[in-house]
């Protein structure tokens, strides 16, 4: 009998929520769940930061700084970090600031150009959904409120699809 241990759709958005937390899944089926939970306005979902993610579309992976818990010091790894930081705060304080979107449009170009040129076995194929609303699930609402959580997001801003190449 197949057994795993990863979380499931609600409770990954449950954890999120609380902890003000991206969910990052390597599954397809997990995957197409956010996709499909994703906030819709007339049945249309809006991603107004797609320009930013737009350009990320694949990462770096310190494997040997995975393997210690440790944050790769290496410049690329920091650059990445930090663009992905910054991305986030634009979406969870919603800025649309155009001038901004598109700055942070061109530092993720310029790093995923300069990946493009490395070496690297360690590089992770890599989908993000911001959408305009987040995720969110009425099941999770409850289950929040059922808790007794005192502080937690009412969405979660985005999901994060990593395939990791062999």
């Amino acid at each position: 009998m197949p057994f795993s241990m990863t979380p499931n759709y609600e409770m990954s958005l449950f954890i999120a929520q609380v902890t003000g937390s991206v969910i990052v899944t390597d599954s397809d089926y997990r995957w197409s769940e956010f996709q499909s939970a994703q906030h819709r306005e007339r049945g249309v979902s809006v991603h107004p930061w797609k320009d930013i993610y737009g350009h990320l579309n694949v990462i770096p992976l310190d494997l040997e700084a995975s393997l210690s818990f440790q944050r790769s010091p290496h410049p690329t790894f920091v650059k990445v970090r930090g663009i992905l930081k910054s991305a986030d705060s634009l979406i969870a304080n919603d800025i649309r600031d155009p001038k901004k979107i598109s700055e942070m449009a061109g530092q993720a170009n310029e790093v995923v150009a300069h990946l493009r040129e490395m070496d690297n076995d360690s590089i992770a194929e890599i989908k993000f959904l911001s959408p305009e609303g987040g995720f969110y699930d009425t099941n999770v609402q409850r289950m929040l409120l059922k808790s007794n959580a005192q502080q937690y997001r009412d969405k979660v801003n985005s999901a994060c699809f990593v395939r990791f190449r062999p």
